[in-house]
């Protein structure tokens, strides 16, 4: 049962809060998003292509800027070309495919044996990691709140060395009003809509 069914159940949102460890502040900004249509930060248990049309579905509602390319690695999920050992093209007819052209969305491939190409993704699931290593989690949904928890933190208060010292949410802000065009809705930090 999510923190929402179980706050209506008990009609009290602080207690709902209570029993699973959450404050009424991130508690809320989960029902705003639930509410908006947006889909909170979700946990894909299995790596398949079902997960990974529903993963790019929810990030293009949820992007605030225009998605134009997306890198993905050479997985099942993500491609009918497999066990291939050079850089190829994909043909169009995964169903990862499919959805990017339904979208308008150009879908590359990260030449295989090449991790470095993902370098910056490997490095934050290997943080992501870290996060999950570190702590004991009762449910699922504790483990999606804690996760939620980091990426807020990543995003708005740990400056990044490729960002020139900034965080990701204030370079995007800066991109924006620099580049409105590139953007379809206001950047916000997770934790609440700020100027």
């Amino acid at each position: 049962m999510s923190v929402l069914e179980l706050a209506k159940e008990l009609g009290n949102v602080a207690e709902a809060c209570r029993q699973r460890g959450m404050d009424t502040t991130s508690f809320y900004e989960w029902k705003r998003r639930f509410q908006r249509g947006g889909s909170p930060s979700r946990i894909y248990p299995t790596q398949t292509a079902a997960n990974a049309r529903r993963f790019q579905r929810d990030l293009e509602r949820a992007a605030p800027m225009k998605i134009t390319r997306v890198l993905t690695d050479n997985g099942k999920a993500f491609t009918d070309r497999l066990f291939g050992l050079r850089k190829r093209s994909p043909t169009g007819q995964h169903e990862f495919d499919r959805l990017s052209a339904d979208l308008g969305i150009e879908h590359r491939l990260a030449p295989p044996m090449r991790p470095q190409t993902n370098g910056r993704v490997e490095r934050f699931n290997g943080r992501i990691e870290d996060v999950l290593q570190s702590h004991r989690f009762r449910s699922g949904e504790d483990l999606e709140q804690t996760i939620l928890r980091y990426v807020h933190l990543y995003n708005s208060q740990l400056p990044q060395s490729a960002l020139k010292g900034r965080t990701p949410i204030d370079t995007l802000k800066d991109w924006q009003r620099q580049r409105p065009e590139m953007f379809r809705k206001r950047v916000c930090n997770h934790a609440g809509c700020d100027s």
